[in-house]
């Protein structure tokens, strides 16, 4: 079976911190070394295409210039410059095609100043065809790749996507966009956080952020004073949908204690509570993985602490899913921090 890397170095560099923040939460700190090892893991990721949908890596776009060139070379350039006016030309980048499959050629040209090693390029993306341009993307910061290029193209069930990634120091979200009858539409899902993809699971991933892994206030505060700490991104799925011809999330539905048993093999529930913990809402996403969000409740004087956590569990391997979490037990090493909610 053919394995395509999916995740461009860039991307891994993304994903790996934002992993690593979910991991060290409420304010603990991981050492360089850590972040090196998790981040040579993830660039070296492979993935199948069956776990994608039939997903596949392209290459970059065909044309790209930089400031020094003349911009007359790519006529799609020019004409996004033309109707751009004063904008920063550092980047100038196209990635020409025919999206569509209508026989006429389109273009998606990013703009942009000149790129920081962290956090990318700052600036905007523009759709051009024969009788168009426009701007799909004002201005964000968007990560360069080790290709030296802002875009992630890649096909889905013959779709073909253009990916960019939105990235900032602990936080990325994925901008998605593709072409239908001649004309750009952006993903029901852009912009909603990162998606990639892992050869665990199938389908694909999106990692969300948020600060929820603590929760602290004084005894008879009101909800506005409660004060949330820890960064965590949690991962929620999602699947290309044909009929649609666009990324679509699962559903999820409320589930009982007994059923969580009947699913895992073993009394979780139970298990959860004799760590001293709190079971709280239990949760099956229609992809077959089981989430069970649990917390804990400490008090010190006046002060109230509840720590948030959770687990997963897929239904398909049988097993808890290991996201390096420390712990005795693998629902404890499958757990990222913060509450999931549906």
């Amino acid at each position: 079976m053919m394995k395509k890397k999916l995740l461009n170095k860039v991307s891994a560099t993304v994903l790996a911190g934002l992993m690593l923040c979910s991991i060290t939460g409420c304010g603990e700190e991981i050492d360089a070394e850590t972040a090196e090892t998790s981040q040579e893991e993830l660039t070296l990721q492979d993935v199948t295409e069956d776990a994608t949908g039939a997903a596949t890596s392209d290459d970059a776009g065909d044309t790209a210039t930089s400031a020094g060139q003349e911009s007359v070379d790519d006529p799609y350039i020019s004409k996004a410059l033309s109707v751009a006016g004063n904008v920063p030309m550092d980047v100038q980048e196209s990635l020409v095609d025919d999206f569509d499959g209508d026989g006429d050629k389109e273009a998606f040209v990013f703009l942009g100043g000149e790129p920081d090693e962290i956090i990318g390029s700052n600036g905007s993306l523009w759709f051009v065809s024969d009788d168009s341009c426009e701007q799909v993307l004002e201005q964000k910061n968007i990560a360069v790749n080790e290709k030296g290029s802002v875009f992630e193209p890649m096909t889905v069930e013959n779709v073909k996507i253009v990916m960019l990634t939105e990235a900032y120091i602990s936080e990325a979200y994925s901008k998605i966009f593709f072409v239908k009858n001649g004309k750009c539409e952006k993903s029901r899902i852009s912009g909603t956080g990162y998606l990639y993809t892992d050869e665990k699971i199938d389908d694909f991933l999106v990692s969300h952020p948020a600060y929820d892994m603590c929760v602290e206030y004084e005894i008879g505060a009101d909800e506005s004073e409660k004060m949330a700490t820890g960064h965590t991104w949690k991962n929620y799925y999602a699947y290309f949908d044909k009929d649609k011809q666009d990324f679509c999330y699962y559903g999820a539905h409320s589930i009982t204690e007994d059923e969580l048993a009947s699913i895992c093999g073993i009394d979780l529930a139970s298990e959860i509570r004799n760590e001293g913990f709190q079971v709280d809402d239990i949760y099956r996403v229609d992809n077959g993985v089981v989430i069970v969000n649990y917390s804990e409740e400490t008090q010190n004087g006046n002060t109230v602490s509840i720590e948030y956590h959770n687990a997963s569990f897929y239904e398909k391997t049988k097993q808890f899913l290991d996201f390096g979490i420390d712990g005795d037990k693998q629902w404890q090493k499958s757990d990222q921090g913060g509450i999931y909610s549906f």
